[in-house]
């Protein structure tokens, strides 16, 4: 299943029932991220602050990766484990770029969530939905950012006087890094973060199908000999990693299923996962009961 509008459309079988956004109930509503969220997630990444912290392609995938694993946990949680690894301490960042990124992360959480969970029912009803209802992953293509720096480099040495002239630096187009592999690491990172206990509760046949599903995911974020340097075999393998979110994501589902009614050794009380089924036993995800 791939996870793009588009195709997911054309996959739908006629007929179609078309549903206006302002039409959904609340039991249906979604969380629509924005160009303003979008606008906002990247400038806070570009805080001084954060200048040695993880790129906007990186924390999406990183996102994306939690939100279709058994993650169970928060955005602030999230964040804490992810810029562990850049060396940073999340607790301690400035208060002004931790409540803001706490709350867009949050908020793309859920809109992620929330679009799978739109498209998966869209497939299964044979309705048609808003694109802003389903996944699109945030994308930024850094390579044709440089080459468009260097056209405005370029016009901009041109109108000045020639002894100002100064050429633009050409390399810095090669030297960009790729969107899709930092999504992929990002992915793979979120990935190696979680508790073995929760892939026990795989059967045999899904401990087998999971390692085929990410290896689009781990081989497009190789790096030394392994590393993709074809942009065609890069696309394709791009491709394939959004075509088996689907999948992924629904494994996720029956691990969540599957921790709901698996014994725990007794501890103190936790309050459930925003995406996990809620205690009260309404059936619901606890986001959407006792947790909304």
């Amino acid at each position: 299943m791939t996870t793009s509008p588009e195709n997911t459309s054309a996959a739908i079988a006629a007929p179609v029932e078309a549903i206006d956004v302002n039409g959904l109930n609340d039991e249906n509503a979604y969380t629509v991220w924005t160009d303003d969220d979008a606008q906002a997630f990247n400038d806070v990444l570009m805080h001084p602050a954060l200048v040695n912290g993880p790129m906007p392609e990186l924390l999406e995938g990183f996102i994306t990766g939690a939100v279709i694993s058994p993650f169970n946990g928060l955005a602030d949680e999230l964040l804490s484990a992810l810029f562990e690894v850049h060396d940073m301490d999340w607790p301690t960042l400035d208060e002004a770029v931790r409540t803001p990124l706490a709350a867009l992360t949050q908020k793309r959480m859920d809109a992620i969530l929330d679009g799978l969970d739109q498209e998966m029912t869209a497939q299964q009803t044979k309705t048609l939905l808003p694109d802003e209802a389903y996944f699109v992953p945030l994308l930024t293509d850094w390579k044709q950012v440089g080459v468009d720096l260097a056209e405005e480099a370029k016009a901009d040495a041109a109108s000045t006087e020639p002894a100002e002239a100064t050429a633009p630096a050409e390399s810095t187009t090669t030297d960009l890094p790729r969107m899709a592999e930092l999504w992929a690491r990002g992915m793979a990172l979120a990935y190696s973060m979680l508790e073995e206990g929760h892939w026990q509760l795989l059967d045999k046949r899904e401990r087998k199908e999971l390692p085929r599903l990410c290896a689009p995911i781990e081989k497009l974020h190789a790096e030394g000999k392994a590393a993709i340097t074809n942009e065609r075999q890069r696309l394709k393998l791009f491709d394939d990693s959004m075509a088996n979110i689907g999948a992924l994501y629904m494994l996720s589902q029956k691990l969540y299923e599957r921790m709901a009614v698996t014994p725990a050794p007794i501890s103190k009380a936790v309050v459930p996962g925003r995406n996990d089924p809620c205690s009260c036993g309404s059936g619901q995800k606890y986001k959407k009961c006792c947790g909304a």
